[in-house]
């Protein structure tokens, strides 16, 4: 009966070990797979709005111009997409041709997130707009350059964005307007429309005129 037992027992460590190898090599595929998808929607995404597809240390990036100023599609560091069924987080940026002053900082935070960020951040400014205080968390140190490039044209242009889609993530900062998406693979449509929306919106932020 011992003997059975240690029989049974091996064979059941060996069901677990092959059953383990057949997951692990079913990952390793649907990641090149996931990959490969990736590469060939960010290659007609170039296309299609005239960018330049370039491969940098094994990362695709997207790169051009868009209404006279710079573009970047790529793969944020923050980025799992380094093994099996790694999660990409994709991030959209267009540069301003008149950024917003070096101490302001947009970024979206909406709902719960945007409640705690107002009542702890203490250099979270208020503009007076409840619903953009609500889902924009506004840094501005010092000075009050940002005050008056931050005009209700302007929040009302980052705050759309935010809300049409409260589960991505939107910045404002270092001269560039940037999203950031999780996601598992890289939808063509959802590039394109997002596109769209960061140019819509960059035209608003980028007008000198409103300062």
């Amino acid at each position: 009966m011992e003997q059975l037992a240690l029989l049974s027992s091996a064979v059941n460590l060996n069901t677990v070990a092959v059953t383990v190898s057949i997951l692990v090599v079913f990952a390793i595929l649907v990641t090149i797979v996931l990959r490969r998808r990736r590469e060939n929607v960010w290659q007609a995404f170039a296309r299609r709005n005239g960018f330049q597809y370039t491969v940098i240390e094994g990362q695709p990036q997207v790169t051009g111009l868009l209404e006279g100023r710079r573009f970047e599609l790529a793969i944020s560091p923050e980025s799992s997409d380094t093994g099996p069924l790694g999660v990409e987080v994709i991030s959209m940026a267009i540069f301003l041709n008149h950024p917003p002053p070096g101490n302001l900082h947009l970024e979206s935070a909406g709902g719960l997130v945007g409640d705690v960020q107002l009542a702890f951040n203490e250099q979270r400014y208020q503009t007076g707009d409840e619903v953009f205080d609500q889902n924009v968390n506004v840094e501005i140190a010092e000075s009050a350059d940002g005050v008056d490039w931050l005009t209700p044209k302007k929040q009302q242009a980052f705050l759309q964005l935010v809300l049409a889609t409260p589960t991505d993530s939107y910045q404002l900062a270092a001269g560039q307007l940037r999203w950031q998406c999780r996601t598992a693979i890289s939808v063509p449509d959802k590039l394109d429309e997002h596109l769209r929306s960061l140019a819509t919106a960059v035209r608003e932020l980028d007008d000198a005129t409103q300062v």
